[in-house]
């Protein structure tokens, strides 16, 4: 391939190869006087619309294409190659100067595309997006969407309403505000990963984003001038069964992102809920409490693989948290307990409901280290002799709160 050039390149499976003769992409012959490489590679400019068709006469069970910056491609192409492989499941058209016409064609006969990109198409508008989503939207599983002048809220909506199944949005749009964001995040349930480059979009995109996007596995979000730091200091991931140690370990790095959120450095989180996330274990809490400090309220019940290595990291560096819960930690025992209560002299509540592994020993360590311990939630059994103090009996459960000018020892 000669530099400064790209390749279209059409990938056909082997079920649609005729028996007899070699139809494998690269023997194909599109403009090739001069627009062929030596290892059969079609150079950009070597593929217009009647080579598009013709690759849609030749291959007709063809499911994937790539397109890159194939610029002489217009929606006449791509009308012709849709009519003709219905089969297609992804097409990368990024660079390709169509218009709403092809995408319409792409939406009315490509009943199984799953993978969409629409990267630098500035011919596309919000009519041609919409017709596709309402062609082909039960089957789409990922659109990117960049530079798009012309795509608004109203295709977003569409695909809100229309792309149930869509798992995967890469939006990069200078005209995007709140409302196409908040549409996507209500009404694609199954979005997996969110990459947004929207200067317009504010706070209130993320907070519906956390809200109903509840199988999100990777957020990047990149040039958000609009954002601001007033839903930077808590986060909540409640039964978040995919969120894993490497997501964690980014936070702590003072990176909200790679596997989470993206959107710069300085770490100031202060309120983590991470609750019913079975992935997470020590080397994810290890790493929120090497790099957050400020962290004061920490909710990690039920994870299973949390252990008393994490609970040391925590003493050491979260000096400042007042909050704790603890509860349906199986690991924990009254070592890591002990360890953790030791530094964290600012605690003032700790639930350790049904953690097998601390006991009323470890409980009386909780309220005898910390100075300013208001409450201490813990199966009855457990629960040291509270003097001085008002018992809230609940049923299998002991909780109490401590006078504020009290202190155990």
């Amino acid at each position: 391939m000669r530099a400064g050039t790209h390749d279209c390149i059409g990938k056909r499976t082997g079920q649609g190869r005729r028996r007899g003769s070699d139809h494998s992409v690269p023997t194909l012959k599109l403009h090739s006087e001069k627009g062929v490489s030596e290892d059969g590679h079609f150079e950009s400019n070597s593929l217009s619309d009647a080579g598009l068709s013709a690759l849609g006469d030749g291959f007709p069970r063809l499911e994937k294409l790539s397109l890159i910056w194939c610029s002489t491609v217009s929606s006449l192409g791509l009308m012709s190659l849709a009519y003709k492989c219905s089969f297609l499941m992804s097409l990368d058209l990024q660079g390709c100067y169509v218009g709403d016409r092809g995408l319409a064609a792409v939406g009315k006969c490509c009943k199984q595309l799953e993978d969409l990109n629409l990267r630098f198409c500035e011919g596309v508008t919000d009519t041609g997006l919409v017709e596709l989503a309402q062609g082909c939207g039960k089957s789409l599983k990922s659109l990117g969407v960049a530079a798009c002048a012309k795509i608004t809220h109203i295709s977003l909506e569409a695909v809100s309403s229309y792309c149930k199944s869509l798992e995967t949005l890469s939006l990069d749009s200078e005209c995007m505000h709140n409302g196409g964001i908040l549409s996507v995040a209500r009404g694609c349930p199954s979005l997996k990963v969110l990459r947004l480059q929207c200067i317009n979009v504010t706070d209130d995109a993320l907070i519906a984003v956390g809200t109903h996007c509840l199988s999100l596995e990777l957020l990047a979000l990149n040039s958000f001038q609009r954002f601001t730091d007033k839903r930077l200091t808590e986060l909540a991931l409640l039964y978040c069964q995919r969120i894993g140690n490497h997501a964690l370990l980014e936070i702590g790095k003072g990176w909200w992102g790679m596997r989470l959120i993206a959107i710069g450095q300085g770490c100031s989180l202060q309120h983590l809920n991470v609750s019913g996330c079975h992935l997470i274990g020590d080397a994810g809490i290890i790493a929120i409490a090497r790099g957050c400090p400020v962290l004061s309220y920490l909710d990690v019940s039920v994870l299973q693989n949390l252990g008393d290595m994490a609970m040391a990291e925590l003493g050491e560096g979260c000096p400042l948290l007042k909050e704790i819960v603890l509860s349906h930690c199986r690991q924990i025992t009254d070592v890591g307990l002990a360890h953790l209560v030791k530094n964290c002299t600012m605690l003032e509540s700790c639930h350790v409901v049904y953690c097998p592994g601390i006991t009323a020993a470890g409980v009386a360590t909780v309220v005898s280290s910390c100075a300013n311990i208001k409450k201490v939630l813990v199966e009855k059994w457990k629960s040291p002799p509270p003097p001085q103090c008002v018992v809230e009996k609940l049923p299998k459960v002991c909780g109490w709160k401590c006078a504020s000018n009290v202190r155990w020892d």
